[in-house]
């Protein structure tokens, strides 16, 4: 059933118009917007931003750290000072194994009272609540989360390993790669040249140029 519903035309459509569509499809695009402004008619795509969980699991997928062990008890990785110090004594006790803090997000251990820093930003349900469906917000510590957590440092000092890895020294060749294996397509003229400059002029460089990009809307909803 999931593969007849996501191979159908249907869920494929797309929710903006390619900027080089023809004339007639542009005008086809307006009348279909004209028509059903509301999706009820499912005439294109909706604009969805991605779970808590799926975010988490794709910055650890891009930045080559995700793990992928399988099975097993509910894992803890570690959680942010800030965070700590209002814990009870052993109230959330850390995986002894490091490796499994870069598990995926469904491993991850649940408690009623405590939800994880990232998730809890990004929308996920109160375990102790019935919740028949999410609530999908657009708020102010989610840009926070992504741009000054520990986890997102993180995940933009590992990327910008493999980046050098892969890529080399050359700005070019480095902008190029970064967006290939982020956002799966190759940097516009304007996105290279903004890129580049970035570069020049950040004290990081390139583990902050990772971060960047790791923040565009791009990377979290999909169109």
């Amino acid at each position: 059933m999931h593969r007849l519903l996501m191979t159908s035309t249907t869920w494929q459509q797309a929710s903006h118009l390619p900027s080089d569509a023809s004339e007639s499809a542009r005008k086809n695009w307006a009348e279909s917007r004209a028509r059903d402004s509301r999706f009820r008619l499912h005439s294109r795509g909706i604009r969805r931003r991605l779970d808590g969980e799926v975010i988490r699991d794709t910055l650890l997928a891009v930045s080559g750290q995700l793990s992928q062990r399988r099975r097993g008890p509910g894992i803890r990785p570690p959680l942010p000072p800030e965070l700590t110090v209002t814990l009870l004594r052993d109230q959330w006790p850390v995986s002894p194994d490091r490796a499994d803090d870069t598990r995926r997000s469904i491993y991850l251990f649940v408690r009623r009272n405590l939800r994880f820093p990232i998730l809890e930003a990004f929308d996920r349900p109160d375990p102790s609540l019935s919740c028949p469906r999410r609530h999908v917000s657009t708020i102010a510590p989610q840009a926070l989360t992504l741009l000054n957590s520990d986890f997102s440092a993180e995940a933009a000092r590992a990327l910008a390993s493999l980046i050098e890895r892969d890529a080399g020294s050359s700005p070019d060749r480095q902008v190029t790669a970064l967006y290939e294996r982020v956002l799966q397509r190759t940097p516009t003229a304007e996105e290279r040249d903004a890129a580049r400059e970035f570069l020049e002029q950040s004290p990081a460089g390139l583990p902050d140029l990772c971060l960047a990009v790791l923040n565009l809307n791009e990377m979290i909803y999909l169109d």
